[in-house]
């Protein structure tokens, strides 16, 4: 069935078995599918769609695509805003101007304008011009990401994928050989440098791999070059050290200040007190000991982007120290020195 609204230049395109499970509003401009629905595809010209049930596909024009409902597929769509949906399978060929809080499986040779406190999958041949908020993406393949600024988080950039700039407090997990990133400043990190960086600025902290590279600096930025270390020294090089050689690294808790809870091992980390193991095994097994990370970056994604943790800057003895990976390390007793937010600024 194909509905018009010539005055206002609206239509729609919809089976007429499903007529029914929807809801047209024309003085508002919008069409709604009702919670408890599902709808296999919907075509629309210029009308609003909200989501409250499911929809199989959309395609056509919209300015807003809301609801606190899901939808399988976008597909050869031009869409304003995006906001609030419960979930979105994939979006294939298609325009969105703003994601906003939005789940999304799969985004396929599709542009985007910008991601904001939206969770991505994956993300192929596609570009995006920022990402933001608390976004975050767990692979990005042969695609362009133009800024990811604020807490913006990418797992993976792989398959010649690039970044244009990396700024505010934004992460890269891990970027492979094919892939460039053309500026990172600020308090950025690049935890896994296998490719191309070519400026490292300001407080930017950059692992490098293998074969990976910084072509420039600028105002001293940290960059470590790590691959396959083995001896207690080279974790612990990581870390800046005080005058009598103890070195500093981190620890998130929770909002009450308390690790280990799942393991039967609950410990109270607070500025001023010294944090021991009372079942210490000097192995390079997980467990038995205290486990700490080199930097802020690399405790929160041991245990997750979730809101509430705190973070600890602590003290270590390096002679104790027993590397369980590049992000974390255990070690018999720390001291805490002081609480830090997630760019590690003193509270």
């Amino acid at each position: 069935m194909i509905e018009e609204d010539k005055k206002r230049d609206r239509s729609f395109t919809i089976d007429d078995s499903e007529r029914l499970l929807i809801d047209v509003h024309p003085i508002a401009g919008r069409i709604t599918v009702p919670e408890g629905y599902k709808v296999s595809s919907l075509y629309v010209e210029h009308w609003e769609v909200q989501v409250d049930g499911s929809l199989g596909e959309l395609s056509g024009t919209t300015e807003l695509l809301c609801g606190d409902g899901d939808v399988e597929t976008i597909s050869s769509a031009r869409i304003g805003t995006i906001v609030d949906l419960f979930d979105i399978s994939t979006i294939k060929n298609s325009e969105v101007n703003n994601l906003n809080g939005c789940p999304v499986d799969t985004i396929i040779s599709s542009s985007i304008g910008a991601i904001v406190d939206s969770s991505i999958g994956c993300i192929y041949e596609s570009s995006v011009r920022a990402i933001g908020g608390k976004a975050s993406i767990f692979k990005a393949s042969n695609s362009r990401l133009a800024t990811i600024m604020g807490k913006g988080f990418v797992e993976h950039l792989e398959s010649g994928s690039s970044i244009g700039h990396l700024t505010g407090s934004a992460t890269v997990k891990t970027a492979d050989h094919t892939t460039s990133i053309d500026n990172a400043s600020l308090d950025t990190r690049i935890l896994n440098l296998y490719g191309t960086l070519r400026v490292a600025s300001n407080n930017s902290y950059v692992r490098i791999r293998e074969n990976g590279k910084v072509i420039g600096k600028f105002n001293r930025p940290t960059v470590v070059h790590y691959d396959d270390l083995e001896s207690d020294y080279e974790w612990a090089d990581q870390c800046a050290r005080d005058d009598g050689g103890m070195i500093y690294v981190y620890k998130a808790a929770n909002a009450e200040c308390m690790s280990g809870g799942a393991y039967g091992k609950p410990i109270h980390w607070a500025p001023g007190e010294t944090v021991t193991c009372d079942d210490w095994e000097p192995t390079n097994e997980i467990g038995r000991g205290l486990h700490v990370s080199p930097t802020v970056s690399d405790a929160m994604y041991c245990v997750g982007v979730i809101d509430g943790w705190r973070y600890f800057r602590c003290k270590v003895d390096p002679t104790t120290l027993i590397p369980l990976g590049q992000d974390s390390a255990k070690v018999p007793s720390a001291y805490v020195v002081e609480e830090v937010d997630e760019l590690g600024n003193p509270l």
